[in-house]
């Protein structure tokens, strides 16, 4: 499978630094990541459009700071997955970066191929499913409520069934259908 990613990121060595992650992140899960880098938040938006996968974000440009960015560009490309990859050290923008759609917050202190590959390929699994306005909640043609890998914690065999998810700390009722 190949995902392009969009990374934003004004500071070269970062820049440096997440194509080194993605590189090993493509080997190690068989997954290819190719990355496509901006310096600016205006040159993000217009690239994103230009078949990209998934966005890395900085959140210190020099076109925007902090959730601006975030917002600029998630309200530009609201079906594009972004995941925020910043140095900022704040728990409070993180929740509120998520609530606010972002798909994943992570710290630039802590990026590893594993990680940031993980991140990105969740994010856009978990974006697809919601472009189709549905949770992805089947497993094996059977709905599953709650699914924690490796095992699944409860599958409903009934047709359809309305549960509520709690995962990141935020609660939101899903209708699971049974496919």
């Amino acid at each position: 499978m190949h995902n392009s990613v969009l990374l934003v990121e004004d500071n070269p060595g970062d820049a440096r630094l997440v194509r080194d992650a993605l590189g090993e992140a493509s080997d190690a899960h068989g997954h290819r990541l190719t990355m496509r880098h901006v310096h600016r938040l205006s040159e993000g938006i217009a690239a994103a459009g230009d078949n990209v996968d998934t966005v890395l974000l900085d959140l210190s440009l020099p076109d925007s700071q902090g959730l601006e960015g975030f917002i600029r560009l998630h309200t530009a490309l609201p079906d594009l997955p972004i995941v925020i990859l910043t140095g900022l050290r704040d728990e409070s923008m993180a929740v509120d970066a998520l609530q606010l759609g972002a798909q994943d917050y992570l710290s630039k202190s802590k990026i590893e191929a594993e990680v940031v590959g993980r991140s990105l390929r969740f994010a856009l699994a978990r974006k697809r499913a919601e472009n189709r306005g549905m949770a992805p909640l089947t497993l094996r043609g059977r709905s599953v409520v709650e699914s924690k890998a490796p095992s699944v914690r409860e599958v409903v065999p009934r047709r359809s069934e309305v549960c509520t998810d709690v995962s990141g700390g935020m609660a939101r009722t899903l209708r699971v259908r049974r496919f």
